[in-house]
Formats: structure tokens, C-alpha cells, sequence
């Protein structure tokens, strides 16, 4: 049996590595043996993230600063700077966040958070299928979307339907690529100790205060580890038990009755407090 960088090595591709699950990710990647190409587009943040590796791996880093937002611009990019690699693994994580009502949001802001969560990842799985393929080798794709898909979550819509997209987009795509000998498995966090869940990551004006919700927060590196276990193994993963328990318990509540749920804990965790109605 081929261990983990004979099959998904030598290199591995990670968006939205500068900070949060995408940081976890190269650094994990990394322990396991893979050098990493480091994707967003803070290179300040991606270059402290190559040293780090760096210094407690030996890993090679590659860091290619792309701008997901523009999406097609981005994957050519990263087709220049990768090319010349021999690549078995993509995890196509970079998103964002959008914290308002539909109706108060504008049109500039709805449409970033579909190109960055949508249009980019489609394209960069769209991209390293191919080349996975043309590979002969087989190799691994990582889509990571939200357990959020499954609950209702006010003032996060356009958020959640775009990671309802990925979801679905690599629940198909595992079993359209498994003929090639790719693997697929999608990645869906929940409440995970990151800037996107603060705001501070995009710089809104909100904040959590989780000591006024019944919520835990998961460590990114444990969400991370779930997830390459269940690499090759499972169509997605829900990571962390108490998680996939509340979303079973959820799943049998009334869709109103969640939403005014989410809606008044969300009321008495979210800073500044906003108007729900």
C-alpha cells in the first residue's frame, strides 16, 4: 500500500494558506512529508507560514500570491507558478465570509463572496482534475465547504449557498474522478477557532462572544487531520463527534424552528448587536 506522500505527494497545492484551516493544512501537509505551494493573497502572511514550515519540517515552499476574487486571473497564475511541479494534491480552501441580510448587501460584496467560494473553486478543481488525471498517477482533491449547509444561519445566506455549492460540486466529483484513480473528499468545518468566524479576517465590525453560546470551537489543526484521514476513504467529513451529533439532532427539527433557534443565539453572541428582523 503507498503511504500518504507516495500517493498525494510531492507536492501539494493549498489556497487560503495564509491563516486558519489553509495554514493548518500546509503545516500538516507538510509533517506528512509533501513540500506545500502556498496560495492567498497576503504574501507577508504566506512567507511567515513557508518559514514556519521551514524551520519545523525541512518542507520545500513555493509561495504564489493570487487573488482568488478574480478568479480566472488567479488559476492562471497558479498554472504558471506550478507547472514545472509534479503535483498530487489540491485543497481548494480558500472562501469568505459575509456576515448581513440579503437585502442589505451590496451587489459588489455578494458577488466577491460567489467568485472567491464558487468561481474560484470550480475552476481550481476544474483545473487539478485535469492535470491529475493527465498525471497517470491518481492524487487527491480536498473541497472544503461548511457544516453550516445543514443548519440555518441567519445573516450568512449568500455564504451558505455558496458552500452548499462546493459541497454538492465534491460529492459528485468523488465519484467522477475515483475512475482515475483520484480521490475526493470534502471538508465540511463547523464552528472552527479562525478569523472568518470573528470577522477580523475581512476586516467587518463584528465579533463573537461564544461564552453566551452553547458552542465549541474546533481547533483548526483537528479539523485538518479529520480530513486527511478521511482522504480516499470518505465522500466528505463532518469533523468532530459532537458536531455530526447536533447536526443529526437538527436535522429532525422544523426549518423555522431552527432558524429562530440560530436566530436568537446568534442575537445574544454577535457584537454589535444587529437588528435580526
Amino acid at each position: 500500500m503507498l503511504d500518504f506522500r507516495e500517493k498525494y505527494g510531492p507536492w501539494a497545492v493549498v489556497t487560503g494558506a495564509s491563516r486558519g484551516i489553509g495554514k493548518h493544512f500546509a503545516l500538516a501537509l507538510a509533517e506528512r512529508g509533501l513540500n506545500t505551494v502556498l496560495v492567498a493573497r497576503n504574501r507577508e502572511l504566506l512567507e511567515q507560514t513557508a518559514t514556519e514550515i521551514s524551520v519545523s519540517t525541512g518542507a520545500q515552499t513555493r509561495v504564489v500570491v493570487a487573488d482568488l476574487s478574480q478568479p480566472s486571473d488567479a488559476i492562471q497564475t497558479i498554472h504558471s507558478k506550478t507547472s514545472d511541479l509534479d503535483v498530487g494534491l489540491c485543497v481548494a480552501n480558500a472562501g469568505m465570509t459575509q456576515f448581513c441580510q440579503l437585502h442589505t448587501a451590496q451587489e459588489r460584496d455578494l458577488l466577491e463572496v460567489i467568485d472567491v467560494n464558487i468561481a474560484s473553486t470550480v475552476l481550481l478543481l476544474n483545473y487539478f482534475s485535469k492535470r491529475l488525471i493527465a498525471r497517470g498517477q491518481g492524487g487527491g482533491l480536498i473541497p472544503v465547504s461548511s457544516q453550516g449547509i445543514y443548519i440555518m444561519l441567519p445573516n450568512e445566506a449568500n455564504y451558505t449557498a455558496s458552500k452548499a455549492y462546493v459541497a454538492k460540486l465534491g460529492e459528485i466529483i468523488h465519484f467522477e474522478l475515483k475512475r482515475f484513480g483520484v480521490d475526493v473528499t470534502t471538508l465540511l468545518p463547523g464552528l472552527t477557532d479562525t478569523d472568518m468566524i470573528t470577522g477580523h479576517e475581512m476586516g467587518e465590525d463584528w465579533e463573537w462572544d461564544f461564552n453566551k453560546t452553547p458552542f465549541k470551537k474546533m481547533s483548526p489543526r483537528s479539523a485538518v487531520e479529520e480530513a486527511l484521514n478521511a482522504l480516499g476513504k470518505k465522500v466528505s467529513i463532518s469533523p468532530g463527534a459532537g458536531n455530526r451529533i447536533g447536526l443529526a439532532l437538527m436535522n429532525i427539527i422544523p426549518q423555522s424552528w431552527r432558524f429562530k433557534l440560530y436566530e436568537k443565539i446568534f442575537g445574544k453572541a454577535v457584537n454589535p448587536k444587529y437588528d435580526w428582523r
